[in-house]
């Protein structure tokens, strides 16, 4: 359907904002949020990526998982909903000079879901901001588990 040069990656970071001939003149990205935003929720519904993410974790047998890129409250109670009980965390990352500004999405509300939130600054080099990770992941280690993980 559409000619993107084969080994190219569109959504890399160098390349997502980036206009392509082959969207039409749009960026990777805003061809997403377009995909998004004008066919997959006015036909499925505001919500349909948390179900779709819902969907494929129904059967999970792991201990943790991540959920990243989740930008809308609406997809997020899905999820929280469907796995009530399990303990369901938010880290959220800061780091000057990037912003949803560029995106439809935004920080979640953490509060109005009723899950906990974690904040991670990344203001210094790549070792304080993995010991900042670190941390957090420490701290999610010692909740309750997955009932139908080994």
């Amino acid at each position: 359907m559409l000619a993107i040069p084969y080994g190219s990656d569109p959504f890399s970071p160098q390349n997502k904002d980036l206009p392509m001939q082959e969207l039409k003149g749009l960026t990777p990205r805003q061809a997403m949020i377009k995909l998004a935003q004008d066919y997959m929720k006015p036909l499925f519904g505001d919500d349909v990526f948390g179900h779709v993410v819902v969907r494929h974790m129904a059967g999970a047998i792991w201990s943790n998982a991540i959920v990243s890129g989740l930008g809308f409250d609406l997809e997020a109670l899905v999820i929280v909903k469907a796995f009530k009980g399990y303990q369901i965390e938010c880290l959220k990352l800061y780091k000057e000079g990037c912003s949803f500004d560029n995106d439809s999405r935004d920080y979640l509300d953490c509060l109005g879901l009723g899950i906990r939130e974690f904040t991670v600054i990344n203001s210094f080099g790549l070792d304080m901001f993995e010991e900042q990770i670190d941390r957090v992941c420490e701290t999610w280690s010692k909740g309750p588990r997955n009932p139908r993980a080994n």
